[in-house]
């Protein structure tokens, strides 16, 4: 039995992310830990896809307009701006692709099992 998926949309409040695992540990904990909050201030959009009838989340890809090593940052960038501990992706983790789609090999940040 073949998925039917959702067009991505704009992460919310009542999508259900801790089932969400994929390959790279990294993109896993920042989709649970910080996504949200950097949807809500406006540094990342965030776009998620789930299967019709569900709202567990089985890929996502996120916008960001740059990502800086906090040590590469100017001195008063590193003072204040942006006071909060929130990492943003490094590049847009393309997450709806035709392979997964077609029922081939996830992409390194789609869900990695499922659990029906």
């Amino acid at each position: 039995m073949t998925a039917a998926y959702r067009r991505p949309e704009a992460l919310r409040g009542d999508h259900v992310l801790d089932a969400f695992e994929c390959q790279s540990s990294e993109q896993t904990m920042w989709l649970r830990r910080y996504a949200r909050q950097s949807a809500a201030v406006g540094s990342t959009r965030v776009f998620v896809v789930t299967e019709f009838g569900s709202l567990e989340v089985v890929a996502y890809y996120g916008w960001c307009m740059a990502q800086l090593h906090p040590m590469e940052a100017p001195p008063r960038l590193r003072k204040g701006g942006g006071a909060t501990r929130n990492p943003s992706p490094s590049s847009p983790a393309s997450a709806w692709t035709s392979a997964t789609k077609a029922g081939g090999s996830a992409p390194p940040c789609s869900r990695t099992s499922s659990s029906g």
